[in-house]
């Protein structure tokens, strides 16, 4: 579902992630590594984007053409916005 590299986990510098696998798949991996932080909605339709909702703050709504692209903007959104004290990444 990720790079080879293992790049696919959460983390700063971590660009250009591919994630592989059915729309499902791809859902689950993003709920196991975002879950607790993002509410995702994957596309119903072809033509619909990715969409995460986070679960803190002013709970800002994301959103991306592709699963991977919703993960970088998710890591980019967490990094700039995370709650004090979290050390996650």
């Amino acid at each position: 579902m990720t790079t080879a590299d293992g790049a696919g986990l959460p983390g700063p510098g971590r660009a250009g992630v591919e994630l592989r696998g059915t729309v499902q798949q791809q859902l689950v991996f993003l709920n196991t590594h975002w879950g607790s932080k993002y509410s995702f909605v994957a596309p119903a339709k072809p033509r619909d984007r990715w969409t995460a909702a986070a679960r803190f703050g002013q709970h800002e709504e994301l959103a991306g053409e592709t699963a991977a692209e919703l993960l970088e903007r998710v890591r980019a959104h967490f990094q700039a916005n995370k709650p004090a004290g979290d050390g996650r990444l």
